[in-house]
């Protein structure tokens, strides 16, 4: 029990979009069940107050036709299934524009509590759903079965009360219906129970609003995390730092393996000259400027010098060019407007050294 007590004073944390979203997929939404059953009662007294008078109307006539052909009318094997269709087909005709409107009413507030989420895993069966100790306990033994006593018990008080209040109030009309036909005297009880169906339909939907807010404030408070669920999630996500550590040292390592194997196609290394080198190519007929190759610092650059004298590229020493270089330029990219006058001078050098080490045709 101290562990539960505990574990839950951790959970500080609000939930997380992965942790509210892994609780969506299991059909764990804040929902207001009676939300939804007091809007289809709202809205059946007020579609029975909007279709009452065709209904009325309709089954009058009916039972009207009934009454009077009742004599003439014989039920037998031969004509009881036509009797049946007209029957059905009239009640369809009555009761479906209410029951049509219902349906759509309880779908949408549906909707509206938590968003469409057709969820298969709340459907699925769990071990856990059909321990009857279990069961027992969350229905009899546990805070939500109290609060549902409560907010039951709070229920039935507060309509007793409406109820009685509306009812009174009808006390001082009962001496005038008196003088008063049938057909009034039930024009008048229908008003009066309508009215009171309202205002019930009315405290109902009042504390199913209430019930709603008080879910969805559980429902989160439900789905809080500790401290320590909270880093191991974004461990998840992230991926264990070891691991990335290692990819992203093995993708360096392609990178550089790559980028050594393009010295080789370089024109010139400039260096620092014992701490930088930075290697660049430029083709005046495909380049609109020259291309930095690789750089590097350190034993990086010890080897770029030294595959450029395996390969006889020239190496020029040139500290500021080299420092801005590797500073400002990006291995791919091509060198920055603004050092073109130092690496062009750089290349015509090179340019000369290569003319001057041709030999000459005799």
């Amino acid at each position: 029990m101290a562990d539960d007590t505990t574990s839950q004073e951790e959970k500080t944390e609000e939930a997380t979009q992965k942790r509210i979203d892994d609780a969506r997929e299991e059909g764990n939404v804040p929902r207001s069940v009676e939300l939804g059953s007091m809007m289809v009662l709202l809205t059946g007294v007020l579609g029975l107050y909007f279709f009452g008078g065709s209904i009325w109307k309709d089954m009058s006539e009916a039972s009207y036709y009934l009454f009077n052909n009742a004599v003439d009318m014989t039920i037998d094997v031969n004509n009881f299934s036509a009797y049946a269709r007209v029957a059905v087909w009239l009640m369809v005709k009555l009761l479906a524009p209410l029951f049509t409107v219902l349906m759509i009413v309880g779908v949408l507030t549906g909707v509206a509590q938590s968003g469409p989420n057709l969820s298969w895993k709340a459907i699925q069966p769990k071990a856990s759903k059909m321990n009857p100790l279990k069961g027992l306990k969350r229905t009899f033994a546990s805070t939500r079965a109290l609060m549902e006593m409560v907010k039951s018990i709070l229920k039935v008080a507060m309509v007793g009360f409406l109820s009685w209040w509306t009812i009174s109030s009808m006390f001082g009309d009962y001496v005038m219906l008196l003088d008063k036909e049938v057909g009034q005297f039930f024009i008048y009880l229908m008003q009066q129970i309508f009215k009171l169906s309202l205002r019930i339909a009315l405290l109902l939907l009042l504390l199913a609003v209430l019930d709603y807010i008080w879910q969805r404030y559980k429902h989160f408070k439900d789905l809080r995390m500790s401290r320590q669920e909270v880093k191991e999630e974004r461990k998840q996500q992230e991926g264990d730092p070891m691991v990335k550590s290692k990819i992203r040292s093995i993708q360096m390592e392609a990178a550089r393996k790559r980028m050594m194997a393009d010295v080789q196609e370089a024109d010139v290394v400039v260096t620092n000259p014992t701490q930088l080198a930075v290697a660049i190519k430029y083709d005046p007929d495909t380049m609109v400027a020259p291309l930095v190759l690789a750089k590097g610092a350190r034993k990086v650059a010890e080897k770029i010098k030294e595959i450029a004298r395996k390969n006889d590229i020239p190496i020029v020493e040139n500290k500021p060019l080299a420092q801005l270089m590797f500073k400002v330029c990006k291995v791919g990219a091509e060198v920055p407007s603004h050092m073109f006058k130092a690496v062009a001078e750089v290349l015509a050098y090179v340019y000369r050294l290569k003319r001057n080490a041709r030999p000459r045709n005799l």
